[in-house]
């Protein structure tokens, strides 16, 4: 539909939660694909309150991270890509 989307903790102290937990309601419970996951972490690093200049740091170390996980998990033979 167009609409962006992040996994968020909002107050993992008070709900009892974490960014593992978070995300394996999502994959597990909504049916997101590990390529929703992804771009919704990019997409969070995005939306961050920074400078634009920070905002794309952490963007590409994000994308970077994703992608070095990737590789590993193929390597592993526990992902396709």
């Amino acid at each position: 539909m167009g609409g962006r989307a992040t996994v968020n903790t909002d107050d993992p102290g008070v709900c009892d939660t974490d960014m593992n937990k978070e995300l394996l309601v999502a994959v597990r419970d909504l049916g997101c694909s590990l390529g929703d996951v992804e771009s919704m972490m990019v997409t969070a690093a995005e939306a961050m309150f920074l400078p634009a200049d920070k905002r794309a740091a952490l963007r590409s170390a994000v994308r970077a991270r994703i992608d070095e996980v990737n590789a590993g998990l193929v390597a592993e033979g526990r992902i396709a890509r």
